[in-house]
């Protein structure tokens, strides 16, 4: 049992580590947004003489130096708002520079200090800006012009852009190998849980990128984004389908080790016949088929889909079942099943499975963080749609439209990476040909998923 844990132990830390990957990347792009917004409000205002602009300018100024409260939401759409919108979604949060975040996050001393130069360029940036505001107080509007535009002013936006690149490049590097040693270890202990429990069941999970068709330069460029998120994604998933396969073999494990027992004590205590040693064996031969069975359920459910075949609702819904079943029986969670649907389509059968189990997993998530009595998860099909819903109260209205942008979670206690639903989208969208939509009903949210039959 002690590989057993060691295998748990590995897979939260593979899902911390992917997630300070993730939050160090949003902490220079921070950075990088900040520098942006200045110019953008400097020049804006040394051009139009809108003071508008230059209140916006001295706002993310202090924002970024922590002398006001950060707006919650700020790094999604803030400024492009209408000033009631940003008032009514992005109250203010926490006083929070750029500074305090860094020195929250595990970055190398060579990474937090590539970081605090560009902060500092952009200091020295900041101090021309102003420059050109004193010529605009001064009725000097064509001197603050030429400061903006000039080549001074390009080469200090470089020298703030300069360590920006050269940190995301080394945090790259050094984060991505840790990760995969992390992923190495938890498949080491994986395989040496298996061998000890003499099973001689030798099991591997890959994850497979997809593949894609050479396409124009711009759609090649948003395929190979979503490749990266993608991979995220299913690394967050990672942790989940281990504790997944946990709940599938602690009952068959526990049997093996009872009838292990018992075949022990009989011959020891001379009580072991033919007949009894042929049925204790009958039963252990059982349970490893089953334990096997499982292995090649989940190294099915990864492998990646290059060509579309024909499947329908009631197979896919089986699959991901045989996945997922278990882990949420075992939490006190129904599952109801109506399913009247017999079209047919042609489609990336694997794809729609892992945005299948995203759904009820997310569904879980929030019966469970609800703490909803009697929570259940119904799946409903009829035609070419399915629907995933439950009965946690739905999605409160201020967000149900975001819920599929990148990077947007409300799963604050579990470190959401906020990329499950976007790239649920995506696969459903982009690569199957459908739509994917969410609503409020009385009980709760309902994800509904919309294929078109026999989609080439």
């Amino acid at each position: 049992m002690g590989l057993f844990f060691a295998v748990n132990f590995n897979t939260e830390k593979l899902y911390k580590a992917s997630q300070q990957r993730l939050e160090m990347f949003k902490a220079a792009e921070r950075l990088r947004q900040s520098s942006d917004d200045l110019t953008h409000f400097a020049r804006t205002y040394v051009v139009t003489n809108d003071i508008k602009f230059k209140k916006r300018y001295l706002k993310t100024l202090a924002i970024r130096d922590g002398k006001i409260p950060r707006p919650k939401f700020y790094d999604f759409i803030y400024w492009d708002l209408e000033k009631k919108d940003r008032l009514t979604n992005h109250k203010d949060g926490k006083v929070l520079s750029l500074n305090d975040i860094f020195k929250a996050l595990p970055f190398t001393k060579k990474e937090l200090q590539l970081l605090q130069l560009s902060h500092k360029n952009s200091d020295n940036l900041v101090n021309l800006e102003v420059k050109a505001f004193k010529d605009m107080n001064n009725n000097k509007q064509q001197m603050a012009i030429k400061i903006m535009f000039s080549k001074e002013y390009y080469s200090a936006k470089a020298e703030i852009m300069k360590p920006i690149d050269d940190f995301l490049i080394s945090l790259d590097n050094r984060t991505k190998i840790e990760v995969n040693n992390i992923r190495f270890q938890i498949k080491l202990y994986t395989a040496f849980f298996i061998l000890f429990s003499s099973l001689f069941i030798i099991g591997n999970i890959y994850i497979y990128s997809f593949s894609r068709k050479k396409a124009k330069e711009e759609a090649e460029k948003n395929r190979a984004k979503d490749k990266a998120l993608l991979e995220q994604s299913r690394l967050a998933q990672m942790g989940e389908m281990i504790s997944m396969i946990a709940h599938q073999w602690r009952q068959p494990l526990n049997a093996i080790s009872a009838t292990s027992i018992n075949l022990i004590m009989k011959a020891q205590l001379d009580k072991l016949d033919n007949d009894a040693a042929i049925e204790l064996g009958e039963k252990i031969s059982e349970y490893s088929q089953h334990l096997s069975s499982t292995i090649d359920d989940f190294r099915n459910f990864f492998k990646p889909s290059k060509e579309k075949k024909d499947t329908t609702f009631n197979q896919l819904i089986k699959d991901v079942f045989k996945i997922v079943e278990v882990s949420i029986k075992n939490k006190n969670i129904e599952l109801v099943t109506q399913l009247d649907s017999q079209d047919v389509f042609n489609t990336y059968p694997n794809e729609l499975k892992q945005v299948l189990l995203n759904l009820m997993k997310n569904a879980e998530d929030v019966l469970l963080e609800k703490e909803i009595k009697n929570p259940t998860i119904t799946i409903q099909t009829q035609g070419n749609i399915l629907k995933v819903s439950d009965n946690a109260g739905g999605v409160p209205d201020d967000i149900i439209g975001k819920v599929f942008d990148p990077y947007f979670s409300t799963k604050t206690s579990k470190n959401g990476t906020g990329l499950g639903l976007y790239m649920s989208k995506t696969i459903i969208e982009e690569h199957c040909g459908g739509e994917l939509s969410v609503e409020n009903s009385d009980e709760g949210a309902v994800f509904k998923i919309e294929l078109k039959v026999n989609n080439d």
